[in-house]
Formats: structure tokens, sequence, C-alpha cells
């Protein structure tokens, strides 16, 4: 279905929506994506505009070999410092990161700082709402 009104079911193996405008009042973008490591010197995992975005809601799965750790994490920014909290934590077998941000230009970074040098899968999903 591509269309700017619809109403109805609708049945799919997957439903991509990029970029969903409500009421012309809020912007949310939901992003998945993978990133991994292998060292444990810190390393950006993620970008975003801080032009376009004001917040970023993370949930982060992580795993290596028979360790799994899953948290959440919430940024907001004011154009020059981010700041971010983590919670929600869950681990099987040992944590495997911590995660920081960082501002560049207009280019927020989030930063995983990971626990080992073992390759680590990060599989994030990220929610972010406009400025």
């Amino acid at each position: 279905v591509n269309a700017q009104y619809f109403k109805g079911g609708v049945i799919a193996n997957t439903i991509s929506v990029g970029s969903l405008v409500v009421s012309n009042t809020a912007t949310v973008n939901t992003i998945v994506l993978q990133a991994s490591t292998s060292t444990t010197a810190q390393t950006a995992i993620d970008t975003w505009s801080t032009s376009t975005y004001r917040t970023a809601k993370y949930i982060v799965s992580m795993s290596s070999g028979a360790n799994y750790h899953a948290i959440e994490l919430l940024i907001i920014h004011n154009g020059t410092t981010p700041t971010i909290t983590q919670y929600a934590e869950v681990i099987i077998g040992s944590s495997l990161a911590t995660f920081d941000a960082s501002i560049a230009s207009t280019t927020l970074t989030l930063l995983a700082n990971p626990a080992t040098t073992s390759s680590i899968t990060y599989n994030l999903l990220r929610d972010n709402i406009g400025v």
C-alpha cells in the first residue's frame, strides 16, 4: 500500500516506516541498526543530526560468546552538550559495555565503552524525537 491516507488492516511480513509525522506537531524517527567491536577502546556505534533531533531513546542488545547484555539509554542535548542516562539493565554472564555521547558540529555520536576485546555485537533500536 502506498498512499497518503489508508484505512484498513495490513497483513505483512515486514512494515517499515522511516519517518512519521503526527498532526504536524511531532516528528518521530525509528531506526534499527547493528554494530560490532573487538576492542576496549571507546568506539562510535551510531550518529544522528542534532539540528534534526533533540532526543533519542535506545534499546541496546549486546552479545559476546555466552554473555548477553541489554540496556536502555536516553539522550537529550542542547546543541553543544549531550546528557545520557543508562537504565533498565539486564545482564546474563558479564557486563559488556557502558555508553557515552559526544557532539561535534551538528552530529551526535553514541559511544560504546566495551568491557572486553572479544567481539561484541550490538543490536540497537533507536527512536528519535525532533527538535
